[in-house]
């Protein structure tokens, strides 16, 4: 989400990777560069804060509530699957507080899907148990939920103090929830 032209390159060549009826095509070429970039990406990232004080915190991009997803699941969802479902909460709720717009969102969201990947709540999991369990994310300060936001497709959003990640009220959590589930 942090390099727009990787980002288009995805967009353009999934189907290279899966194809629309989700059978695996695995193309080698595109295989390789998805995955040196991402490692070009992480090391990039994790070289600059080894001790992960700040900038590292944009790899947790879906995981609040991802991670919750996925224990919530029993681990039924695949880590990678519970995230993209975090990806899909975290871009809805970005767009909600004016960070990407909704061509973005539906850009991230039909990327998802187009790599199979799931992108909505489990119907077995409420907003309830979604919530409380973010509460237990690694990223909570002080009692409250922080996330991790993209501005637009190609950056991330920074906060006070050069913050990657931010608190996001619970109501406002709560809301989105039941928006995306109505």
């Amino acid at each position: 989400m942090a390099d727009a032209d990787f980002f288009e390159f995805l967009e353009q060549n999934m189907e290279r990777v899966v194809s629309s009826d989700g059978e695996l095509v695995l193309d080698r070429e595109v295989c390789e560069r998805i995955a040196f970039h991402n490692c070009e990406i992480k090391y990039s990232v994790v070289e600059k804060d080894e001790l992960e004080s700040n900038l590292r915190q944009i790899l947790n991009l879906g995981h609040t509530a991802g991670r919750a997803l996925e224990a919530l699941s029993g681990y039924e969802l695949l880590h990678g699957e519970a995230i993209a479902i975090g990806l899909a909460v975290q871009v809805q709720l970005a767009e909600q507080l004016g960070y990407v717009t909704a061509d973005q969102t539906q850009r991230v969201i039909a990327l998802l899907k187009k790599a199979g990947l799931p992108t909505e709540i489990p119907a077995t999991i409420t907003n309830r148990m979604l919530i409380d369990k973010m509460y237990t994310d690694k990223k909570v300060r002080k009692g409250r939920i922080r996330f991790v936001f993209q501005a637009g497709i190609g950056a991330m959003k920074s906060f006070e103090g050069g913050a990657y990640s931010t608190p996001v009220e619970e109501q406002v959590l709560s809301e989105l929830l039941n928006k995306i589930r109505s």
